[in-house]
């Protein structure tokens, strides 16, 4: 386990494990490989299934806050946009100068069989309260 996912307007609550392959997705969030590590930054590109811990996904709207916890750290970031894009553009796991969260699940949310596009969530840090 890489972390855990939090985001309380939705209901998320879940693991996040290295990796996206199919054994992982049935067990938790998974986190992309090539993109930054939690507590790194960069952009942080996680994943998982829309049929199980990302289907609140469906209700996420600008504002709401998302919570990465590991060890030695939290980070929250607020959603900025949601977009949907073709499965076959990875453009949103690109490295960026500016830190970045991006949250990935098949879209639609109500579908049966293979999804050709991907719900896209874009979050970007909350800047920490001063003392």
């Amino acid at each position: 386990m890489v972390g855990v996912i939090v985001i309380p307007n939705v209901g998320v609550r879940a693991e996040i494990l290295e990796g996206t392959e199919t054994e992982t997705l049935k067990r938790a969030v998974g986190h992309v490989s090539r993109s930054a590590r939690l507590g790194q930054k960069g952009n942080i590109c996680l994943a998982a299934h829309r049929v199980t811990f990302f289907r609140p996904l469906r209700n996420i709207l600008p504002g709401d806050e998302v919570e990465l916890r590991f060890p030695g750290g939290t980070s929250r970031y607020r959603v900025e946009t949601t977009e949907i894009v073709d499965s076959h553009e990875v453009r949103v796991l690109d490295p960026t100068p500016d830190d970045q969260l991006t949250l990935i699940t098949c879209y639609p949310f109500i579908f049966s069989g293979t999804a050709t596009r991907r719900f896209i969530v874009h979050a970007k840090p909350v800047p920490a309260k001063a003392l």
